[in-house]
């Protein structure tokens, strides 16, 4: 998907969410033409921004990789297994908005690190990659024992992506998952979790959604 295209698919949507639910249906029409795959794409947004706790930016990211997925043959989805610059692709961990994060053999220092690719969807976007690095160096700056550091931000393969501490262990959505938290260690966890915010404040640094709260 180029980004002329993907910008086409947010505008139309940004501009039907203006428009009361009833005339969607004239107003895509109208915008799309009988390009069917367009219309598609902006009706999942919007679909999307309607569900109960989905922000825009998480609605744009899900609805751009679907189509992004479409256009790319199956066996060049997965990076499992390959070295992207001197890491070894080792593990997925997860995805957001505008990352995939996997786990990785630094080969030059032999440990293991945490790697944050742009979404597939965002390589071709300017705006997203210029965000991603924005927020990359931001999270650069901070160093406090509570924020995961960051080793540096690279590009290779026609993959850009950041590379940080891995920190092993348990999750705390795995720790509540398996029974509820006590008072002493939900205490522990809020007030690591506010120094950390202290510290990135302190530098200026504050993460906000684009729409409305997760």
């Amino acid at each position: 998907m180029t980004p002329e295209r993907w910008q086409r698919i947010k505008q139309i949507a940004l501009e039907a969410m203006d428009l009361e639910p009833g005339r969607h249906a004239e107003f895509l029409s109208a915008q799309c033409g009988g390009d069917e795959e367009l219309r598609e794409s902006v009706e999942k947004l919007l679909r999307a921004d309607a569900k109960s706790g989905d922000t825009f930016e998480r609605a744009i990211a899900h609805t751009a990789q679907e189509v992004h997925n479409k256009s790319v043959p199956e066996g060049s989805k997965s990076i499992l297994n390959q070295t992207i610059s001197h890491y070894r692709i080792t593990e997925k961990l997860g995805e957001g908005g505008m990352g995939v994060v996997y786990t990785a053999n630094d080969t030059k220092l032999d440990r293991s690190v945490a790697l944050k690719f742009l979404a597939a969807h965002a390589i071709d976007d300017p705006e997203y990659k210029a965000r991603f690095i924005r927020e990359s160096k931001a999270a650069a700056r901070l160093d406090h024992q509570n924020i995961c550091s960051v080793y540096e931000i690279d590009e290779a393969d026609w993959q850009t992506f950041l590379a940080m501490a891995f920190l092993e262990g348990q999750t705390i959505k795995d720790k509540i998952a398996e029974r509820p938290l006590k008072v002493e260690e939900a205490l522990d966890i809020a007030i690591q979790t506010a120094q950390g915010l202290e510290a990135a404040h302190a530098k200026a640094i504050v993460h906000a959604t684009s729409r409305a709260p997760i």
